[in-house]
């Protein structure tokens, strides 16, 4: 399997619903996190936390898997 599928499986085993969906409004819409904050009615710091943990969480998945 390339990387690609190593992450889709990762983000679906990895994350929480609601780190998935500010990881994509992030990376996808390029949307900063003032306004996922905004979008979502979360506050910045909970945005900032959620995508801190989960790019986290995916760097160390892949570094585990020497991706």
């Amino acid at each position: 399997a390339g990387a690609g599928k190593c992450l889709q499986k990762a983000i679906g085993h990895l994350l929480t619903e609601r780190q998935i969906k500010l990881l994509l409004l992030h990376m996808n819409e390029e949307l900063t996190y003032k306004q996922i904050a905004l979008q979502q009615k979360l506050s910045t710091r909970v945005v900032r936390r959620d995508l801190s943990r989960a790019y986290g969480l995916l760097r160390a998945y892949l570094k585990e898997k020497d991706l």
